[in-house]
């Protein structure tokens, strides 16, 4: 997974994309599947976007309408978060 980190015999290695969309359509993955594996609140999935847009630097910053947008094209519907 793009970003992860991965330690094989004690190394620890980051895979990386130059390609910024590549990148954006990592953190929106990932921060669907963090939204959506349990009953997330609004302040848990942004501090979880945030993260991952570090660790990513999509440019620009993916935002919670960005995701809600995402879940809906990936047939999620809408977001429903706990605020």
């Amino acid at each position: 997974m793009l970003g992860a980190y991965v330690a094989p015999r004690g190394h620890v290695l980051q895979l990386w994309c130059d390609d910024v969309p590549t990148r954006v359509r990592a953190v929106l993955t990932r921060a669907l599947a963090y939204a959506t594996a349990t009953r997330r609140t609004v302040p848990e999935v942004t501090a979880f976007l945030d993260r991952v847009c570090r660790q990513l630097e999509p440019d620009p910053s993916v935002t919670l309408d960005d995701l809600r947008r995402h879940a809906r094209r990936a047939g999620y519907g809408a977001l429903d978060l706990k605020e």
